[in-house]
């Protein structure tokens, strides 16, 4: 089974546009191979991380994300890492907050849990049948704890997985409002066929 490569693994990214200064996802969450969808090797780590628990495959992602990181030309000057916030509380580390937390750690800055975070409950996104519905159940629910932590720093913003892009930007949105000099994101994948902001 190839998911669990021992060399470096080093995808070649996907260009995202959106209300962040720069943006990429590491691959498509999945992609159709003799006429069925299949998980990418990404999209297969985030899936046993979020759905089997298995905290090797957060540590693969970091990993990953680093080496990707390392690459970029221009490279990204990071200040502080943040990941987006889960739709519900959670006690336990999302898939991005785990990645969030190690890149954080070997890159020596700060990693701040939960910020942005969610202000007000939603309804689940996976309800809404249109993109607008999306908009309409995040729009505005997202703050900032410690906007002077932010103010004026270099931000690298970590999701799981881009769809509409919807979260990412109100997760952008809620970050603009305490003033950093320059916001990156990077999503370990993207589903395939959807747009970003």
């Amino acid at each position: 089974m190839g998911w669990f490569h021992k060399e470096t693994y080093l995808p070649t990214g996907i260009v995202l546009h959106g209300s962040f200064d720069s943006g990429w996802a590491l691959d498509y969450h999945s992609t159709i191979q003799n006429g069925a969808w299949h998980r990418t090797i990404i999209g297969e780590r985030v899936y046993r991380f979020k759905y089997r628990g298995q905290r090797a495959s957060g540590r693969w992602l970091a990993k990953v994300c680093l080496e990707f990181l390392k690459h970029l030309d221009p490279p990204w000057e990071i200040d502080v890492v943040l990941a987006v916030p889960p739709s519900r509380p959670r006690r336990t580390l999302t898939a991005a907050e785990f990645v969030a937390k190690r890149i954080a750690h070997a890159v020596a800055v700060p990693f701040l849990h939960r910020e942005p975070y969610k202000s007000q409950s939603t309804r689940f996104m996976k309800q809404a049948e249109t993109n607008s519905q999306k908009h309409d159940i995040i729009n505005n629910t997202m703050a900032i704890r410690r906007p002077e932590i932010i103010k004026g720093k270099r931000i690298l913003l970590i999701d799981d997985l881009i769809k509409s892009g919807i979260t990412c930007h109100e997760a952008v949105r809620a970050i603009k409002t305490a003033h950093p000099s320059w916001i990156g994101f990077l999503a370990l994948t993207k589903a395939s066929g959807d747009r970003t902001w």
